[in-house]
């Protein structure tokens, strides 16, 4: 396990968002992003059943065939 805080990070087809949840653990910055809303609704249940800060994390309805302006991550 490492300290990833300061960090800013993209998880990309979130799912139930255990990548993304874990990287805000461990101090991260994190997007979630996913197409299916329900994905993104599974990844916030992960994230508050394991206590990440609501500050830490965001969640996006991503198009990856046209997916707009995206920060750099």
């Amino acid at each position: 396990m490492g300290d990833l805080a300061g960090q800013h990070a993209i998880e990309l087809g979130c799912g139930v968002g255990l990548v993304g949840c874990t990287a805000a653990l461990l101090g991260a910055t994190v997007t979630f992003t996913d197409y299916v809303e329900d994905a993104l609704a599974f990844s916030r249940e992960t994230c508050r059943l394991n206590g990440v800060k609501s500050g830490s994390v965001r969640f996006e309805r991503l198009d990856w065939e046209d997916p707009g302006k995206v920060d750099r991550f």
